[in-house]
């Protein structure tokens, strides 16, 4: 019998498949099935609450050995890249070049490392970690620490994924899931001042390109 899931809040392709014993997102994602809802969200990790899912069968897997011996297989789990770039703050704000960070990521190895000449660090993650704490060093004796929340993000034309896109962005818009936010359109128009935007709709298709463009999704 078909079986069809609808998104909530807060869950992504990686989590959906998983509680329904696939693989990984690229299951659900490339099924036949699902082929409209593909179409209409391009990007796999851009969706939202409300859209509906065909879940399709979980396939065996196969693996060929040899009996009387001893095995061990190893399942490796769908990576990302979680990219940020840092700023200092002012309004003269300066990338955070060759400075030290620290990630502890939810189920898998801590990841050290340095920021490159512009401020920007890129690192794998596991496809369905949620929350992962970094530390970032701005000298040896000072330290900033956050806790990232690695859920994925609503639609842009969706204010939950516009507030989200703003705060990544330094405009802080208030909290994404609250239902009515003041904030949000004051936080727009800065975003467009800052990018040189005119549209006269604070969440316009060209403001709503460039969130996405700034943001990188």
């Amino acid at each position: 019998m078909p079986r069809k899931h609808t998104v909530k809040a807060g869950e992504h392709l990686m989590r959906i498949a998983r509680k329904y014993g696939l693989p990984d997102w690229k299951a659900l994602y490339d099924a036949p099935e699902n082929a409209a809802f593909k179409q209409r969200r391009p990007n796999p990790f851009v969706i939202l609450p409300g859209d509906t899912l065909h879940i399709p069968d979980a396939a065996p897997a196969e693996m060929k050995a040899g009996t009387g011996k001893q095995h061990t297989f190893t399942l490796k789990k769908a990576q990302t890249t979680l990219k940020l770039q840092f700023h200092d703050d002012g309004p003269d704000a300066r990338p955070l070049a060759r400075v030290r960070y620290h990630l502890d990521i939810e189920g898998a190895q801590p990841v050290e490392g340095q920021t490159d000449g512009e401020g920007w660090m890129a690192t794998p993650v596991p496809m369905d970690a949620e929350e992962a704490t970094l530390t970032v060093w701005l000298s040896e004796q000072e330290s900033m620490e956050w806790t990232l929340e690695l859920s994925h993000l609503t639609p842009s034309d969706d204010v939950a994924g516009a507030r989200a896109r703003l705060n990544n962005l330094g405009f802080d818009s208030g909290d994404p899931s609250a239902a009515d936010e003041p904030l949000t359109e004051q936080m727009l128009r800065a975003f467009q001042q800052a990018n040189g935007l005119e549209e006269q709709d604070a969440l316009g298709p060209q403001t709503r390109a460039r969130l996405e463009r700034e943001h990188g999704c």
